[in-house]
């Protein structure tokens, strides 16, 4: 069997930037994002008070984000229990990773139409809407729209690490 040097040198090449792009975080394992919903809702209110808001189903997921159910493994959704308020956390597993982007994007239609209601209307709801945070681990999507919006951000990413 002949191997030529170019060969060799492709394959070796190959390996080394597989090395380097993988301990630079930018090949993931998508084994090690299989979390359970209950233990990213668990990290999340323990580490948030979440109790003043509602809890909402898929209903209220496709009112107010425009995200159905064949876009949706699993999710977990907190809202405001009245108009007069913005807070919101909704995290969501994907079930197409190529579906991500198309998922974020609703999200951030929705963060847009709440800053539109809210402008003139209450400016200390509008500031947490302009500060929101969204993370996206794997197929997971976090949306906050909270005071507590670091610490639940926080909590999110730490689900990921245990």
């Amino acid at each position: 069997m002949k191997i030529s040097i170019k060969n060799l040198l492709k394959v070796v090449l190959v390996v080394y930037l597989m090395g380097i792009l993988s301990g630079c975080g930018l090949i993931v394992s998508t084994a090690s994002l299989d979390v359970p919903m209950e233990q990213i809702d668990k990290h999340i209110t323990q580490s948030a008070d979440l109790s003043d808001l509602k809890t909402g189903n898929f209903l209220k997921l496709k009112q107010f984000y425009g995200v159905t159910r064949e876009e949706v493994d699993e999710f977990t959704l907190y809202r405001a229990p009245s108009n007069i308020r913005a807070d919101e956390t909704v995290v969501i597993k994907v079930k197409d990773p190529a579906q991500v982007e198309i998922v974020k994007e609703k999200l951030i239609k929705r963060v847009d139409q709440k800053a539109v209601s809210f402008k003139d209307y209450l400016p200390e709801e509008y500031y947490l809407i302009e500060n929101y945070q969204m993370n996206v681990q794997g197929t997971y999507i976090l949306l906050t729209i909270s005071k507590d919006a670091d610490s639940i951000v926080q909590a999110f990413q730490q689900s990921f690490k245990q």
